[in-house]
């Protein structure tokens, strides 16, 4: 989760840390990516990076949230057009978000996959 501080900055200053931070996580697994790559491409002062993020997990998420989170449709949307089926509407929506997350590269994709097994245990 972000900080406060992140959620302020500018937008444009926003968008290159978060482009620079899925380059990172599509090219290496979290744990070899390197916040020093991030900074150096979103062009930020390193101790910026700790103000905005506790942890490159943080990060990852806030990109993944960027990703999945905002382009995808509401659930309210989903739900009209499955006539209110509640479960038609998961099914679809869900299916949606594994169609946006087939284009990511095989790295992005295999971090998504070690994030969501970690958080189980």
């Amino acid at each position: 989760m972000p900080t406060p501080t992140f959620k302020n900055i500018a937008y444009e200053k926003k968008v290159r840390i978060l482009i620079s931070a899925y380059n990172e996580f599509s090219r290496v697994p979290i744990s070899k990516a390197l916040i020093s790559n991030i900074v150096q491409e979103a062009l930020i002062a390193r101790g910026s990076f700790y103000q905005y993020f506790e942890s490159l997990e943080d990060l990852f998420g806030e990109v993944l949230n960027h990703l999945y989170g905002k382009k995808t449709k509401s659930l309210k949307l989903f739900l009209e057009s499955s006539n209110g089926d509640v479960f038609q509407a998961l099914k679809t929506k869900f299916g949606s978000i594994l169609d946006q997350t087939a284009s990511e590269s095989a790295q992005f994709k295999a971090n998504i996959y070690t994030l969501l097994i970690s958080s189980r245990g």
